[in-house]
């Protein structure tokens, strides 16, 4: 799998165990990726509340005060990572199809969904 700087909060595993994780891979130059992270941050306590853990990270690399100041003025607080520079064959690593893309695991963090859309999240947990 392609490493990935995670910028603060940084999620720990014990942040996560016994908790379904939620990624979301998503490109802020994008539209649809815009869309998706911010309704992610505008549900993040309901699915924290559910036993679910989001992580957001930008698909592309992209400077870390460039991504902060996105974040900061879009008020996004999820623990946000950026694929390393060199990583340009993640979409394929990953599975992903197109952004945003969305994964859920189960609590024993094995997939149980993904390439769903925001909209299906209720229906894929």
């Amino acid at each position: 799998m392609p490493a990935v700087l995670l910028r603060l909060p940084r999620l720990d595993a014990l942040q996560a165990q016994g908790k379904k994780i939620l990624v979301c891979f998503f490109d802020m130059d994008q539209r649809p990726s815009r869309f998706c992270v911010s309704q992610l941050a505008k549900r993040a306590e309901d699915l924290s509340n559910r036993g679910i853990v989001i992580v957001a990270i930008h698909a592309r690399s992209v400077e870390k005060k460039e991504l902060d100041d996105w974040l900061e003025q879009n008020q996004i607080t999820l623990p946000v990572g950026i694929v390393e520079k060199g990583n340009d064959n993640f979409q394929s690593t990953w599975g992903a199809k197109s952004l945003p893309w969305l994964i859920l695991t189960n609590e024993q963090h094995v997939i149980q969904a993904e390439g769903f859309s925001i909209n299906e999240l209720d229906k894929s947990i």
